[in-house]
């Protein structure tokens, strides 16, 4: 459910949805649809979590992906970089 709730927001993260899909263009529709909505949604319970834990005064460790895998720092999408800013 969170999935299609984020689908139909149209927001920053059906953009990674949209972009994860074009990577995966090569597959079959259904199995580029359902690896892109994936990453998408691992990518915000990412962000749910670290954000989660700042706001509880928790240290946020580094995703396992940068902290234990040594995926390049140039990669991490930063919670706040997925929130659309409103004009004041």
């Amino acid at each position: 459910m969170l999935g299609e709730s984020l689908m139909k927001q149209k927001g920053p993260y059906y953009e990674y949805y949209l972009r994860q899909k074009e990577i995966h263009s090569h597959l079959p529709p259904m199995h580029c649809h359902n690896r892109a909505f994936r990453h998408m949604i691992k990518l915000f319970l990412s962000h749910f979590w670290q954000t989660w834990r700042e706001a509880e005064g928790l240290p946020a460790p580094a995703p396992y992906a940068f902290a234990i895998l040594k995926h390049p720092n140039g990669h991490l999408i930063s919670p706040w970089d997925m929130v659309k800013k409103q004009p004041v």
